[in-house]
């Protein structure tokens, strides 16, 4: 067999028994081949990478069978004899990946949250545990207690561990690929009509009615409109300017200025004449409130995301709008954002229109929220035949 091509740089390592790995930043990670075929990471005892000249003293003491106590080598020929070597864990592994995978990604605070809660799940549950230990039985017991949704989402997660882990050299195999992949199940829930939404509306708190009424008109994100700050009101020029939070980290991020109707308008203006003292437009004084809820709040009377959806979904069920419907499948608060424009399309804007309006990427999302709120019509046809 004709010796394998190595670049310029590596040629030196030609006979070592030596594999080379080089990050994404530029680091190289050493990995001594033994004759069957397994390899072993050359790191030092505090688990640091050995450099290229330590790799190479290794590797010739390695390929001699010389035993020096106490070095790297010895740990590793010692393996023969039951002594075990300490590779990569879990936790050294989610270390890297979100060093050198995590941090040239482009994710939006929100994605970025998530991926770190779920990684942080997965050092609780296996953070000592080698990295080559953990196969596919480990991944099945994680994925099927979990819905479709979140089953969908961790393989998704855990395929690019550990496929990061094949990258840096600790396994061979990722063994998330012989898992089953699930489907997302198609949507089921319910959408607004103009009865329900007027009925809860009646009987929620001024500061609910107010969100309800920016988050109709103007059709943003949840996100943004929490975040919505009185420096993005400009009453003389009538507009209401927003940077999405989704799209922060987009190549070209959805960036906009509404020109307000008449309805949106006096929704701000309702909320910068209230009694309260905040500068986020949707606000309200909670009646408590610890330590910890003022420290995850952008300020002390603002209205957090999840706050918001709880007290609308409270409210709705209250209200018994939509009393006929299965509590898990009636509409929520971000639903509104797929009635407004719904609304706007009832009312002659062009699709077009509606998409910048909203940010979608696509008019196929569009289409998905525009969708299930009134029955389908039949189509009229005409049999003709003579």
């Amino acid at each position: 067999m004709s010796p394998r091509n190595r670049r310029a740089n590596n040629r030196e390592l030609a006979g070592t028994h030596l594999q080379v790995i080089k990050s994404t930043l530029g680091k190289e990670y050493f990995y001594y081949i033994h004759p069957d075929g397994s390899r072993d990471a050359l790191k030092h005892p505090n688990g640091q990478h050995c450099n290229r000249a330590e790799a190479k003293e290794i590797a010739a003491i390695l390929n001699q069978k010389l035993y020096q106590s106490g070095n790297i080598a010895e740990a590793i020929l010692n393996k023969a004899q039951g002594e075990v070597f300490k590779e990569s864990d879990i936790n050294q592994l989610i270390q890297e990946f979100t060093q050198l995978y995590l941090a040239k990604k482009t994710y939006s605070n929100r994605s970025l949250q998530e991926i770190q809660y779920k990684l942080k799940n997965y050092q609780d549950k296996w953070g000592n545990t080698a990295v080559k230990q953990l196969n596919t039985q480990h991944i099945v017991k994680l994925l099927n207690p979990l819905s479709d949704h979140a089953y969908i989402k961790h393989r998704s997660l855990l395929m690019r561990l550990f496929a990061f882990a094949i990258h840096q050299g600790y396994i061979n195999h990722n063994p998330v690929t012989q898992t089953l992949s699930r489907t997302e199940p198609k949507r089921k829930r319910k959408q607004h009509n103009i009865q329900g939404y007027q009925a809860i509306y009646n009987i929620a708190p001024d500061w609910l009615q107010r969100a309800m009424n920016i988050a109709l008109y103007s059709v943003q994100r949840r996100g943004d409109l929490t975040r919505l700050h009185q420096d993005q009101v400009n009453l003389k020029e009538n507009t209401l300017t927003i940077l999405q939070q989704k799209t922060r980290n987009y190549d070209n991020p959805v960036y906009i200025e509404i020109v307000m109707n008449q309805k949106l308008r006096q929704a701000v203006i309702d909320c910068l004449d209230s009694d309260i003292n905040c500068p986020y437009l949707i606000h309200y004084r909670p009646k408590r409130t610890s330590a910890a809820q003022r420290a995850a709040k952008l300020h002390r009377f603002c209205v957090t995301d999840n706050y918001l959806t709880k007290q609308f979904a409270y409210y709705r069920n209250q209200s018994n709008a939509y009393q006929h419907i299965p509590v898990a499948i009636r509409p929520t608060f971000h639903s509104l954002r797929g009635f407004g424009a719904w609304l706007y399309e009832q009312q002659g804007y062009d699709k077009a229109y509606i998409q910048l309006l909203t940010g979608h990427a696509s008019e196929k999302m569009l289409d998905h929220y525009l969708s299930g709120h009134e029955a389908n019509k039949p189509v009229r046809v005409e049999a003709t035949l003579m």
